[in-house]
């Protein structure tokens, strides 16, 4: 039987138990459509913000940003006053570790790459704000020129929801009855538009969202 093999409580979340069967196979596989729509603006969402940040604080501190020698973000003095680690910079350090265990070393681009997405999203948290984003250089307006106005609060809160749905999607899990599911659409656009006008063009060339979002099985 199928449910033996994707598993009745993976199927409780399409109405296993309540709904025909058939029901609920076609929406397993409409969640599967779905998650495989939102791929191509995701996945250029991703790649154009980590490469974009890198690109703009490298050409305001050095390609030694990553580096534990930039104490100028890794522990900034509201953190050093709280007595808070810095998750960030844990992240890097396993980062770089694993490049050395599979590839014997590793450089800036590979180390650019193999840092996650929650990474990059948690660039935008409060504490960083006066460190990267308040100074006379205005990197906000780097990362994010087609959006001059846009506060790295407002970024953070974005980049939050979308790596939220992200992550189910990465997990394999529900996300056709996600409440906010076309909201979290519209954030990922938003985004690309705020970083890029050619990136933009490039997801909407790809983008079969709304077909697929309505062509909901019945």
């Amino acid at each position: 039987m199928i449910s033996d093999l994707l598993s009745e409580p993976r199927l409780h979340a399409y109405g296993w138990g309540q709904a025909e069967e058939s029901l609920v196979i076609a929406r397993y596989k409409w969640n599967l459509a779905l998650s495989e729509a939102l791929y191509p603006s995701l996945s250029l969402l991703e790649i154009g913000l980590r490469n974009r940040i890198d690109n703009t604080l490298s050409n305001l501190h050095g390609s030694d940003w990553l580096q534990e020698s930039c104490h100028y973000w890794i522990k900034t003095s509201w953190m050093q006053s709280k007595g808070f680690p810095n998750p960030e910079q844990d992240a890097i350090f396993k980062a770089k570790q694993k490049l050395i265990r599979d590839n014997g070393g590793w450089s800036h681009p590979k180390l650019v790459a193999e840092l996650n997405f929650g990474f990059w999203t948690n660039l935008f948290k409060s504490h960083y704000h006066p460190t990267i984003w308040h100074s006379k250089e205005k990197p906000m307006r780097m990362v994010f020129p087609e959006s001059p106005k846009i506060s790295p609060k407002k970024a953070y809160d974005a980049l939050s929801r979308v790596r939220t749905l992200r992550n189910r999607i990465a997990h394999h899990e529900a996300i056709w009855n996600k409440p906010t599911l076309q909201e979290d659409y519209q954030t990922i656009l938003f985004l690309l538009a705020a970083m890029s006008q050619p990136l933009e063009a490039m997801a909407n060339d790809l983008d079969r969202f709304l077909i697929v979002w309505n062509d909901k099985p019945e």
